[in-house]
């Protein structure tokens, strides 16, 4: 007879929903004839025992992770310095206030959580496995172990989906309602909130269960452990504790379904959004290396060769403030060869040309000096929605979790080198690929773990499937924390992938303006009269006055437009790029050129890069930005203090008598007088 019809013991409970094995034994005590073997069956429900390798995985899992945990400290301490560790950001948009995530800082605080998580596990399990001791609060470390990578991968994605360019053509059109930013905020950051909360209460309920069990035990042993003979009080109370067991573990089959069920919409998340901007970034490089091939990325524009005077007295006939002008008053039909080349570097300019244009943009605005702005799209702003114009102009953060300034690293200037580029993409997508199948790893355990632990629980094998677990997400952790680690102790990654959006979305900008070319429905917030031009104004290469030979070096220096000129009329300063090659920054605000030589000069060009900007912003930016590079130059003469107007007008016979510049010259150009380098300003 066995010892329920011995003792009279109640029956086994019935199937739950995750009793998926059937036996004649499931749930059933054994045959047991003596106190010892009753105690070893307890200890078999509470104390999971393992072999002599699972020693060495703990010490091992421990040491492991505590190196990637130092690591990662090692990075946030750097940030810390330089004042560019911050999680969230403000960041005013035209609805609302949206919420920006760092994407690597998410990423490195919530897998250091997660590091710090499994090490006290480990030390824990490992500490009461030598002491032969029930782990206290399992159930509930292996419900919410994952917590913080869910927090990261969620904050991650939508860190990347801000990153991500709109789909500004796309004809679906989402509620305006989930268009606000504080929709939008909220969704995204009550989204872990909420898995973890769903998680946390059948997780506490397991532990409660679990917490009974565990001191029961002590109770039974320190109660019936000098007892000698079976008795029924004995073998119910074991019962007790086995149906506490039952219950802690149909908790935690609860919890690993609803893991199960967040990690697979986490991985479908992450991969799209991830995925989404790999490939905008693949097919941007894709276009920048056939543009390499085809032309060497090579732009040409054209210019009448006509002389000098010729030139600016073209350049100075624009028509005043407030009606149109004439393509051919700023734009001629041909000009000398100009082209640039992302990875050299490098300009060509005709050996006959004064100046030449910048690469050809949509139709632009040239505001009347008001200082207002024009609504239209600006190459250098990143459309990527992490940064606006104006917090492109900030150099680092000064607080710990600032309001609206970016991280330190916001990069100036666009990628050069396609090697380079394609390392940043490299790097993102080992990040991208170890995340994304981490997270189907993860979401194989959970699911594993609700079929197999309740009815091991049944069948008092618990040991078995809960070291199986262990092994498998300590692996995962190792392989893909190592590689997502790895990427992320990068040095410059941050860097260099903010200067990869920005670079994209600046050429797909100038992409579509150069496909809208010619259209002259131009809007403008201004309601000063604007002077429309199918084109930038031109780079004028200008030489440094006589009175800034001798004077500092840290002197502004930029360009100088010359008045209209008639017959009697001459321009002084303004020379033709002979025997020289400059070289030109793509995508930059700023224009150097250079060339040793034999005699002193020194040249600028300027141009209006930004069509949505008034003369004032232009100017301001040129005046900010504008390298100067110094060359050697015969000048006998004195530097007079402080500089004349640079206007030199007389009689045709009498070209050097200096004077004043013409009445009306700034109201019939549109253009200001007054500049930083010759007194003169260019737009």
């Amino acid at each position: 007879m066995d010892v329920y019809g011995q003792f009279g013991l109640p029956p086994p409970p019935p199937p739950g929903p995750f009793s998926l094995w059937s036996g004649v034994n499931r749930a059933r005590l054994p045959e047991l004839t003596t106190v010892a073997q009753v105690s070893d069956f307890v200890d078999k429900l509470t104390v999971y025992q393992h072999s002599d390798a699972f020693q060495a995985q703990y010490l091992f899992g421990i040491g492991y992770l505590t190196l990637l945990l130092c690591i990662a400290m090692a990075i946030f301490y750097r940030k810390l310095r330089r004042r560019s560790w911050w999680i969230f950001r403000s960041v005013v948009r035209n609805q609302g206030v949206q919420l920006l995530p760092n994407v690597h800082n998410v990423w490195a605080l919530g897998t250091g959580i997660y590091a710090l998580v499994c090490i006290a596990g480990y030390t824990t399990e490992y500490i009461y496995f030598k002491k032969v001791e029930p782990v206290p609060h399992l159930t509930l470390w292996i419900a919410l172990q994952w917590t913080p990578l869910s927090f990261a991968c969620a904050w991650q994605a939508w860190g990347i989906f801000s990153a991500s360019k709109p789909r500004i053509k796309s004809k679906a059109r989402l509620p305006p309602m989930l268009t606000k930013p504080s929709v939008t905020n909220a969704i995204w950051l009550c989204m872990p909130f909420a898995q973890f909360l769903t998680v946390l209460v059948p997780g506490m309920l397991s532990d409660i269960h679990q917490e009974r069990a565990r001191h029961a035990r002590a109770e039974w042993r320190a109660q019936y452990g000098g007892n000698d003979v079976l008795s029924r009080e004995m073998l119910l109370d074991v019962i007790a504790i086995w149906n506490d067991i039952l219950r802690s573990f149909h908790y935690l089959c609860v919890c690993m379904c609803l893991w199960a069920t967040y990690t697979l919409f986490l991985f479908l998340l992450y991969t799209i959004v991830s995925w989404k901007l790999i490939a905008q970034l693949r097919h941007h490089l894709h276009v920048l290396r056939r543009r390499r091939t085809t032309s060497t990325f090579e732009r040409t524009h054209s210019l009448h060769h006509v002389p000098f005077t010729d030139r600016w007295r073209s350049l100075a006939s624009v028509p005043t403030p407030g009606s149109p002008a004439a393509p051919s008053t700023l734009v001629d039909p041909t000009s000398p060869h100009f082209s640039t080349e992302l990875d050299g570097e490098k300009s060509t300019f005709s050996s006959t040309s004064a100046f030449a244009f910048a690469p050809t943009r949509s139709v632009k605005i040239l505001a009347s000096d008001t200082g207002k702005t024009t609504k239209s799209k600006d190459p250098s702003e990143i459309r990527s929605k992490l940064f606006s114009k104006s917090e492109q102009k900030n150099d680092r953060s000064v607080s710990f979790f600032p309001s609206v300034t970016p991280s330190a690293t916001l990069p100036r200037q666009p990628l050069r080198a396609d090697s380079q580029a394609q390392r940043v993409l490299r790097y993102f997508m080992i990040q991208s690929i170890s995340v994304s199948c981490g997270i189907v790893c993860l979401c194989a355990i959970p699911i594993a773990l609700a079929v197999t632990l309740y009815s091991a629980a049944e069948f008092c094998e618990i040991e078995r499937y809960e070291g199986a677990a262990y092994v498998a997400a300590s692996w995962i952790t190792f392989i893909f924390g190592t590689t997502t680690m790895f990427s992320i102790a990068h040095a410059t990654f941050e860097t260099s992938f903010s200067q990869l959006l920005h670079h994209a979305d600046a050429e797909e900008n100038e992409d579509e303006d150069n496909d809208d070319y010619g259209d002259d429905s131009v809007q403008t917030d201004s309601h000063q009269p604007a002077i429309l031009c199918p084109r930038p104004p031109p780079i004028v290469l200008v030489r440094r006055g006589r009175e800034g030979v001798h004077g500092p070096q840290d002197d502004t220096v930029a360009g100088e437009v010359a008045p209209p000129t008639d017959a009697g009329l001459r321009v002084e300063g303004v020379l033709a790029p002979e025997d020289f090659t400059p070289r030109t920054r793509f995508g930059s605000e700023r224009r150097t050129s250079s060339r040793p030589s034999s005699t002193r000069r020194e040249w600028i060009a300027a141009t209006d890069q930004g069509g949505a900007d008034s003369i004032s912003d232009a100017h301001s930016r040129i005046s900010r930005n504008t390298k100067r590079t110094s060359f050697d130059m015969l000048d006998s003469m004195p530097s007079p203090a402080p500089p004349p107007q640079r206007f030199h007008t007389g009689e045709v016979g009498d070209p050097w008598r200096r004077d004043a510049p013409p009445a009306g010259i700034e109201g019939s150009t549109g253009l200001p007088v007054s500049s930083p380098t010759f007194g003169l300003r260019i737009s």
